[in-house]
């Protein structure tokens, strides 16, 4: 899968979990969570494939997802 696809796959998943009940101020910590969640799985879920470097780019895209979520929010304002 193309990595640009993780951001918006990260983006809805967080919105998931909000909807099921999670507080909306731990979101960032979810598609954080979540993003590094994705690279794992990436590497095939083995942890002798999981790298730093891959780990970096999970936080990098739950961190993307993040200030996509909080900047929508902003725009609309919610």
């Amino acid at each position: 899968m193309p990595q640009e696809t993780y951001i918006p796959i990260i983006l809805a998943l967080t919105e998931l979990v909000k909807r099921m009940g999670m507080p909306a101020r731990l979101a960032p910590v979810a598609a954080i969570v979540l993003g590094v969640v994705m690279a794992f799985l990436g590497a095939g879920m083995s942890m002798s494939a999981f790298s730093i470097e891959q780990a970096l780019q999970g936080l990098v895209w739950g961190l993307s997802a993040s200030g996509l979520w909080s900047g929508g929010k902003a725009i609309i304002g919610k």
